[in-house]
């Protein structure tokens, strides 16, 4: 079969653009299917995972995607060893086709410019307190009431909650998590390890229950299913309970809380900003001062510590990223 050619006028920076966005969104792919190897992920799965998500996507980011993962698909179509991959790349791009912009965000609503990175205490008891009078009323409420407190406990991206097993820790009760963003060097590792044994016995329950919540939905897109209507329940509920603001939470802003809150605790316990990364799972101790939630909207009281080694193997902001080898 003869090799690829772009017959579409792409340039070339933008054939390595699509390349790259692709292995990115098929990262993402592998972890909400639990597959551990990328290149393994079904051609149908990723189309799936990324339509999906297209309700969470600005218009143009969907189609910036869609054209990413066509393109790379249709690379695959032209070189594939026999027809049987073929004609799987072909499913998963007729599927990528047939899915148009309806349901991506409109210009200028974009989920990432009205998602808080803060919530203050008063507000986050406020929208709990929402939440959980809507117990029985609504069946996400019970879960999403959950989610808030676990999350904003210990600081999971969303889609780790998926990994995250209970372990114990020489005696200690802990949870050994993968870090979602462990590409580029920008993970500390492949897991991090968060010591639980500071949590009390109400924080322990609401902990011990999200595990719960993620244990009954094991089956293959069923985390991820819930994930997404999670995310569309607290888009409406934080409508509700905080109204008239600027910017509402999302399921992203309890891990700036938890970004916050371990600021707050590093400074008052000598810690430095490695520490804080280990929790957040950082390879960089600059990630979290730059990007995440500001010490000033912190509320004190970390319960959870990171590992020493994980600390230990934080690179610190004078110290460069290593370099990936080109292929």
């Amino acid at each position: 079969m003869p090799p690829y050619e772009n017959h579409e006028g792409r340039t070339a920076k933008t054939e390595e653009f699509y390349a790259k966005t692709y292995k990115q969104l098929r990262q993402q792919a592998a972890i909400a299917s639990g597959v551990q190897t990328p290149e393994f992920v079904a051609p149908i799965a990723i189309a799936e995972h990324l339509i999906a998500r297209k309700s969470d996507l600005s218009k143009r980011t969907w189609q910036l995607y869609k054209s990413s993962v066509a393109a790379q698909f249709e690379v695959a179509i032209a070189e594939a060893p026999d027809r049987l991959v073929s004609q799987e790349y072909e499913y998963g791009l007729q599927r990528l086709r047939s899915e148009r912009q309806t349901g991506a965000l409109t210009s200028g609503k974009k989920t990432s410019a009205l998602k808080a990175k803060k919530l203050a205490p008063e507000d986050f008891a406020t929208l709990t307190a929402y939440i959980e009078r809507n117990v029985g009323n609504h069946k996400r409420a019970r879960s999403l009431l959950v989610y808030c407190h676990a999350s904003a406990l210990l600081g999971l991206r969303p889609s780790e909650w998926e990994s995250a097993n209970p372990i114990q820790l020489e005696g200690r009760p802990a949870l050994v998590v993968r870090n979602a963003k462990n590409t580029q060097g920008r993970g500390n590792g492949e897991f991090r390890t968060l010591d639980l044994s500071g949590l009390d016995e109400d924080q322990l329950g609401w902990v011990n229950e999200m595990l719960d919540l993620v244990d009954g939905h094991r089956d293959p897109g069923a985390y991820e299913d819930l994930q997404k209507k999670l995310g569309q329940y607290i888009s409406w509920a934080a409508r509700k309970a905080l109204p008239r603001r600027r910017k509402y939470p999302s399921l992203y802003t309890f891990r700036h809380m938890f970004a916050s809150d371990a600021k707050v605790a590093s400074m008052a316990g000598g810690q430095d900003k490695s520490w804080v990364a280990a929790l957040m799972g950082h390879a960089s101790d600059a990630t979290a001062e730059r990007s995440y939630g500001k010490a000033r909207f912190g509320r004190g009281g970390l319960a959870v510590q990171p590992v020493d080694a994980q600390v230990a193997s934080v690179r610190r902001k004078s110290t460069p990223a290593p370099r990936t080898p080109s292929n």
